[in-house]
């Protein structure tokens, strides 16, 4: 276990020896101590800055913890408290201890990218995989209309089936068709995610379809697709009329099949 770096400057059981008003102050160059192991170190250049000074494994070390512009006395010693912890109480390098951290805080970072910037990231990896721009766009285009307002925000790993149903049921039977492409790009947006370290929530993609989402939501293929309305087609049928009586009565007037049909379809109904 490492043992305790003393200078002349004071014991680890003086601890809180500097104050704002003293560090402030200071304007020689050189260490100050605080106790517990932590140092104010000034610059020839008045520049001021927190040190950890501990020994381990035989060998002196140091550790910066930040300016004193950026952290101020109370956040160093609570900073210089944990690593007097993992050094004395756990017998663990402060060097290392602080590391782990940093790499915990990295991959924490990591796991909170949000819905939109995964989506973002797996377009910049499809997009040159379709034959056509046109459909390239159309790709993230329905994802920023439809997705992004709703769950663009949202940290991957925290998106579960119901978020995806909420959001899929406003659009799943006016827009069948849109809202089956949503979903399935989705489920690849969180399926891509998952593979580089974002876990499922619930162990499964929240948007998939077989034994997921299937139970929430209407089969897309036997929902009955809109037909034209009567008030469109009697619109046609105004237009086709009024054509009729701008030609001549002697002149025939030829009839399309998808006009005749447009014609039969408007006065049955």
């Amino acid at each position: 276990m490492g043992r305790l770096w003393v200078e002349n400057l004071g014991g680890e059981f003086f601890i809180g020896k500097l104050t704002d008003l003293k560090v402030r102050q200071i304007k020689d160059a050189g260490c100050y101590s605080d106790g517990g192991n932590l140092y104010l170190q000034v610059s020839k250049s008045c520049a001021k800055s927190w040190l950890f000074r501990y020994m381990f494994g035989g060998k002196a070390h140091e550790m910066g913890l930040g300016s004193y512009t950026v952290v101020p006395l109370n956040e160093a010693r609570k900073k210089a408290h944990d690593l007097y912890y993992a050094l004395h109480e756990l017998g663990q390098d402060p060097m290392v201890v602080r590391n782990e951290r940093r790499k915990a805080a990295l991959l924490e970072g990591k796991n909170q990218k949000s819905f939109e910037q995964c989506a973002r990231e797996r377009y910049e990896v499809l997009v040159g995989k379709f034959d056509n721009p046109k459909h390239a766009a159309q790709w993230i285009s329905t994802l920023e209309k439809y997705a992004f307002p709703k769950i663009g925000a949202i940290p991957v790993r925290e998106i579960d089936t119901a978020v995806i149903f909420e959001l899929l049921k406003e659009i799943w039977i006016k827009k069948t068709e849109t809202a089956t492409r949503v979903r399935q790009r989705i489920e690849d947006v969180l399926g891509s995610a998952r593979v580089l370290g974002h876990p499922f929530r619930d162990g499964i993609n929240p948007a998939s379809w077989k034994d997921n989402l299937d139970k929430l939501l209407p089969n897309p293929s036997k929902l009955k697709k809109k037909k034209p309305t009567p008030h469109f087609l009697s619109y046609r049928c105004q237009r086709l009329w009024k054509s009729c009586a701008t030609k001549p009565a002697h002149l025939p007037v030829r009839w399309t099949g998808s006009e005749s049909q447009y014609v039969l379809y408007s006065m049955r109904h």
